[in-house]
């Protein structure tokens, strides 16, 4: 088993150099080609990780790059379409919920209040 994974390395390697060149929409340079393999095998080397823990580094490494590019409009042509989460107006009134407590803290001191007991002062 380990003679297999031994033997499918250097095909990982080469589709990981696959993905960052389709995450990056572009072929890599040979400095960046470089790069890969040597966070690759430094990860390995250096860190002691395994070859499934390195390559998950280096996959995140790629999505982490400010080369990567994600497309919105893929998602659209896919027959999908991106919404965002929450619309605006309820984005908006829950940050005035989470903020009402304390801005109720901060009149209640100006108030002369304290807020933990509500009791008034003078």
């Amino acid at each position: 088993m380990e003679q297999q994974r031994v033997a499918a390395e250097p095909s990982h390697l080469a589709a990981l150099q696959k993905f960052a060149e389709r995450a990056y929409r572009r072929p890599l340079t040979p400095t960046e080609r470089d790069g890969l393999l040597a966070f690759y095998r430094e990860s390995r080397d250096v860190n002691g990780l395994d070859h499934e823990e390195a390559m998950r580094d280096c996959v995140a490494s790629v999505l982490m790059s400010p080369y990567f590019s994600y497309r919105i409009d893929l998602v659209e042509a896919a027959g999908t379409t991106a919404r965002p989460c929450r619309p605006r107006k309820n984005l908006a009134s829950s940050r005035r919920r989470a903020l009402r407590p304390m801005h109720r803290r901060r009149c209640a001191l100006a108030r002369g209040r304290c807020p933990t007991t509500h009791s008034r002062t003078g």
